[in-house]
């Protein structure tokens, strides 16, 4: 994922910030299943449940 797709963050060793990602498994008869790092996508929309992505050398 570029970096310009996240919102403006500039990577730094050292740098937060708060991300979460979702996948759905979804064959054309609804969501069978779905998985996700970080929380806070669904049921609903709350950025304070994201996970903290801490940027190591």
């Amino acid at each position: 994922m570029p970096w310009s797709e996240l919102g403006g963050i500039t990577p730094a060793f050292g740098g937060k910030f708060a991300f979460a990602v979702q996948l759905n498994d979804n064959d054309g008869q609804g969501r069978a299943a779905y998985m996700n790092w970080g929380g806070g996508i669904s049921p609903a929309w709350i950025p304070a449940n994201f996970g903290v992505v801490t940027l190591l050398e």
